[in-house]
């Protein structure tokens, strides 16, 4: 099981006002928030995570669900894997249908996919690369939605982490 833990660090200082007492004043308001960058920039130890899997078979998931350009899922029946990409792939949206190109019957770490817009309008993305797969369970799955949708919601007021380096 995926458990994320933040560590807080307390900083003391002899005078004036402390980082620790800055980064408070810049997160009043936002108690209990956890963007996905901290999510997945606070690995835990290796024994807490289940094994990531190489491949999974086609027929073990029904879905592909974008939830940014970083991450995907594919959802079957009674699982769910993660998969976090290599890299960024540009251009990637939620609401975009996942075509995966695949060498046999399984859909593996290193498969290459591009995401096209519904109804066939648009251009594709540029060829993408998948990740390793990780059993998520629901619960992580909404952890993880709602840390996306805080970003994104953070990025537009021009303060979260999807605001850099938009160019604009």
């Amino acid at each position: 099981m995926l458990v994320v833990v933040l560590a807080v660090l307390t900083v003391s200082a002899g005078s004036g006002v402390s980082a620790a007492e800055a980064e408070a004043d810049d997160n009043a308001g936002h108690e209990g928030r956890i963007d996905v960058e901290t999510i997945l920039n606070n690995p835990l130890d290796p024994s807490e995570y289940q094994d990531a899997e190489r491949c999974i078979s086609s027929r073990d998931y029904r879905r592909i669900e974008v939830l940014d350009e970083f991450n995907i899922l594919f959802v079957g029946r009674r699982k769910t894997w993660l998969n976090r990409l290599r890299t960024r792939c540009a251009g990637l949206e939620q609401d975009m249908i996942i075509y995966v190109s695949q060498r046999s019957s399984r859909v593996c770490t290193h498969d290459h996919f591009r995401g096209a817009e519904r109804g066939g309008f648009g251009i594709p993305t540029p060829t993408c690369v998948l990740g390793d797969f990780e059993r998520i369970d629901e619960g992580q799955v909404e952890g993880l939605r709602g840390a996306i949708v805080s970003e994104r919601e953070a990025a537009r007021r021009g303060g979260g982490p999807a605001a850099e380096g938009d160019g604009g």
